[in-house]
C-alpha cells in the first residue's frame, strides 16, 4: 500500500543544487543523488501539451521514494525544470518493490 506524505508534513529544505537533469536533491534532507540513480518514465505531454516525465529517486538517508514530473526538451530528455511535485512515498514494501525493479536507484550519492 502506498503512503503519500502531504506537503504540510515535509520540512522545508532549501535546494542548493543548480537545476540539472544530471542529479536530484532530496526534498526532505537535501541529499544530492547522482543522475545514474534517477529512474525515468517515458516522456508524456500534459493537458497543456508540455512534455514531461515522471522521475523517481530513493533517498538512502531518509529511506523514502521521491517522485516529481520534470519538463523535457523536444528530444524527450529532462531539462531540470520541475512541473509538479515532489511527492514522497514511505514503507518497506513500496521501497523494496521499487528497488527490486530498479536496483540502479539504490544509492549513488553525489557531493
Amino acid at each position: 500500500m502506498r503512503h503519500l506524505e502531504p506537503p504540510d508534513t515535509v520540512d522545508h529544505v532549501e535546494c542548493v543544487a543548480e537545476p540539472s537533469a544530471a542529479r536530484a536533491q532530496c526534498g526532505k534532507c537535501g541529499t544530492t543523488i547522482a543522475g545514474g540513480s534517477i529512474v525515468d518514465a517515458m516522456p508524456e505531454p500534459d493537458d497543456a501539451g508540455q512534455m514531461g516525465m515522471l522521475r523517481t529517486i530513493f533517498c538512502p538517508h531518509c529511506s523514502h521514494l521521491q517522485t516529481w514530473v520534470e519538463a523535457c526538451n523536444a528530444a524527450g530528455r529532462p531539462i531540470g525544470m520541475i512541473l509538479t511535485g515532489p511527492c514522497f512515498y514511505r514503507g518497506q514494501r513500496v521501497v523494496a518493490r521499487f528497488l527490486t525493479r530498479h536496483p540502479e536507484a539504490a544509492g549513488v550519492l553525489q557531493r
